[in-house]
């Protein structure tokens, strides 16, 4: 899950570019071992940590990867 108040410390990469179209990829993880578990429309999109950083704006992000989704339970 993320943490809004937290600094940005992970940068999302792959998943569907629509989801991205008026969303920051940078995000607040809370934790870098754990997924990153996003709401997009009826399913969440899950985005598992790797141990790979770069740096954006002088600030050093851990990239997440996309790997899979999950329908929201009815």
């Amino acid at each position: 899950m993320i943490d809004a108040l937290q600094e940005p410390n992970a940068i999302l990469t792959g998943g569907p570019a629509s989801m991205f179209q008026n969303a920051p990829r940078i995000w607040a993880a809370a934790s870098p071992d754990a997924d990153v578990k996003l709401l997009n429309g009826n399913r969440y999109e899950h985005f598992s940590p790797t141990p790979e950083t770069v740096f954006v704006d002088g600030r050093r992000l851990q990239i997440f990867v996309w790997s899979s989704y999950t329908k929201v339970a009815e």
